[in-house]
């Protein structure tokens, strides 16, 4: 058995179920999160009620990582995407929310996803 930590934001994430069931996987210490060095590169000009605005625009470069604990065996960080694309660690898995991925109830709002996605080999422990 594997333990599931989120790690995404501090909302619940619903994994369904083979059997249609939806379990809740609780929010851990602290969400994971890429940590960013911006660089100014231009502003573009925006008309707005017949005003020009000038909307800057930056270069955002990837640094690090915050609040993701080191790997340990027969555990798996729920991260999101963007942190499992990332730091490609084998623990490290994200919500799979493409049209494929996602259950939505009947207002259009996701309910659950029905799978996990990696971006790197997974563990050999598993």
């Amino acid at each position: 058995m594997v333990k599931l930590i989120n790690r995404v934001n501090n909302h619940l994430i619903r994994l369904a179920l083979d059997t249609g069931e939806g379990i809740l996987i609780k929010t851990g210490d602290g969400v994971a999160r890429i940590e960013f060095k911006m660089d100014d590169v231009c502003e573009i000009p925006y008309d707005y009620k017949g005003r020009t605005h000038y909307i800057p625009v930056v270069m955002a470069d990837k640094t690090n990582v915050v609040n993701l604990p080191p790997p340990e065996e027969g555990v798996f960080n729920i991260v999101s995407t963007m942190v499992a694309d990332y730091v490609k660690r084998p623990d490290c898995l994200s919500p799979d929310t493409t049209t494929d991925g996602i259950i939505q109830n009947g207002r259009e709002k996701v309910w659950a996803v029905r799978r996990l996605q990696c971006f790197t080999k997974m563990p050999d422990w598993i």
